[in-house]
């Protein structure tokens, strides 16, 4: 949906497919647990709620750069055993035997090597909502 929405237009369409994973998995994902059909049902669904075309993230899913995205996601991706994983500055915590960072802010600012921020000078008033976020512009199907 990246490739084919703005952020601000895909976000709740992937927000909704996390929740449902949530919903129906509270405890994690074990191994091998959502096949194709049920991945497939709760995008539908998702993208309904959120106000996309599924038949057109699924031509572009489909396409030959729709494949060559989710490669390049792939390839990007370290190894992990779980989801969420976080990596700051090219440091994993995907497989760490602590687990991630409790502090996400205090992990970024541990690695930060410019001015500190706010949020590294004072605890956050808030977490980053999709409105406050900077996106990068992806790229699009053709």
């Amino acid at each position: 949906a990246h490739h084919i929405y703005a952020p601000s237009q895909a976000l709740p369409f992937l927000e909704c497919f996390d929740a449902a994973l949530v919903k129906t998995f509270p405890k994690g994902l074990p191994m091998g647990t959502v096949n194709q059909s049920f991945a497939t049902a709760v995008y539908k669904s998702c993208a309904t709620r959120a106000g996309l075309d599924w038949d057109k993230i699924e031509v572009c899913r489909t396409s030959d750069a729709g494949v060559g995205y989710l490669r390049q996601d792939r390839d990007a991706t370290p190894f992990h055993r779980a989801v969420p994983f976080i990596i700051v500055n090219a440091e994993s915590y995907a497989n760490s035997t602590s687990g991630p960072p409790r502090d996400l802010v205090s992990a970024i600012c541990k690695q930060y090597t410019g001015p500190l921020p706010k949020a590294c000078l004072s605890a956050m008033d808030s977490v980053p909502s999709p409105s406050n976020m900077a996106y990068l512009d992806p790229p699009t199907c053709k």
